[in-house]
């Protein structure tokens, strides 16, 4: 008889070495071996499962009153934590440094937390009779009562300084890594949000500027006073990494418009003369060698261009050009006889 069997007999009060009367079938000898076990391996299976009935439903409400329990008891990730260091497949360490957590402090506070809260877990396994409820129990108490001798410590701690700088250099690794996917997914999102917003943005940023114009004004002057050698540094690394595109930007907005743009330089000449004359003879007189040396350089380098060009505009102006001439003449005539009176 198997021990459900045997299990099923003492429940109804009866004697396990009393003699159970088999009924044979139709047709069958009573007494036959065939019809004996035939009829005994039928009410086994029948006990048996009836029995695994009602222990797959008692485990399946210890597995609820257990994730219950936990998520009472432990936080998300000391949940985790949990769930896969009992797997047995990683050890603390590789799990910690999964998480980015210090794996020895999480193991101290789930082993404290674990012997403050026992009775509930032994409550449980009582109130849902699942018959391996003891075993599981015992099975976790048992681990972290090696963890609490050293047992297992001794195997997972660092064993020497270079070793422990070495452990402490890859959990801030880890920390800095999980920062910074954390700030880049922040990144994203803002992105995201402001690319389906752009409308609103603008129109809010722009009554806010319409309001605060003078108070903007003044701080970005006030930056930009404080900030200066930085914001060159800066906007020079920017061309030299964006240079052909920038080009490529003020092609397209001069051919756009280029009316305005003479419009604008012509008004702004007609009015800062006198200070455009002058900021140019200082820049000549500071720069007289450099500015030689550069128009010598590109007429050596556009020689032929600039003959064609010249050319060109001589056919163009030839009115104009002999006029310049006569008149070029006719001064130095006239200067030559007055320097001889």
């Amino acid at each position: 008889m198997s021990k459900l069997s045997e299990l099923r007999v003492l429940q109804y009060g009866r004697s396990v070495d009393a003699p159970i009367q088999y009924h044979h079938r139709s047709g069958d000898e009573e007494g036959s071996g065939a019809n004996r076990l035939d009829l005994y391996a039928h009410t086994d299976s029948a006990e048996d499962m009836a029995l695994e009935t009602e222990d797959a439903a008692a485990k399946a409400q210890f597995i609820k009153g257990f994730w219950g329990y936990m998520r009472k008891v432990y936080s998300r990730t000391e949940r985790e934590f949990l769930k896969r260091m009992m797997s047995g497949r990683e050890t603390p360490q590789e799990v910690g440094r999964a998480l980015g957590v210090d794996w020895f402090k999480y193991m101290q506070n789930i082993q404290r937390r674990a012997y403050k809260n026992i009775k509930p877990l032994v409550k449980l396994v009582s109130l849902t009779g699942w018959s391996q409820g003891d075993y599981f129990v015992k099975m976790i108490m048992k681990r972290f009562s090696l963890l609490e001798d050293g047992a297992e410590l001794a195997e997972l701690l660092p064993k020497s300084h270079a070793d422990r700088r070495k452990a402490r250099e890859e959990m801030k690794a880890q920390r800095l890594a999980i920062a910074a996917e954390r700030k880049n997914k922040y990144a994203a999102t803002v992105s995201a949000w402001r690319a389906a917003h752009r409308e609103e943005l603008r129109t809010k940023g722009a009554a806010y500027y319409a309001t605060h114009c003078e108070e903007i004004k003044a701080q970005t002057a006030a930056y930009r006073a404080t900030h200066r050698e930085e914001i060159k540094a800066y906007n020079a690394a920017y061309r030299a990494a964006h240079r052909e595109e920038l080009r490529a930007k003020d092609a397209t907005y001069h051919a756009a418009h280029r009316e305005e743009i003479k419009a604008k330089k012509a008004a702004y000449r007609a009015a800062h003369r006198e200070e455009i004359k002058a900021q140019m003879a200082t820049y000549h007189a500071v720069h007289r060698e450099e500015i030689k040396a550069y128009k010598k350089a590109y007429r050596a380098a556009h020689r032929e261009e600039l003959r064609a060009k010249n050319a060109t505009y001589r056919a163009a102006h030839r009115e104009k050009l002999n006029d310049r001439r006569k008149e070029r003449r006719r001064a130095a005539k006239l200067a030559a006889e007055q320097g001889n009176v």
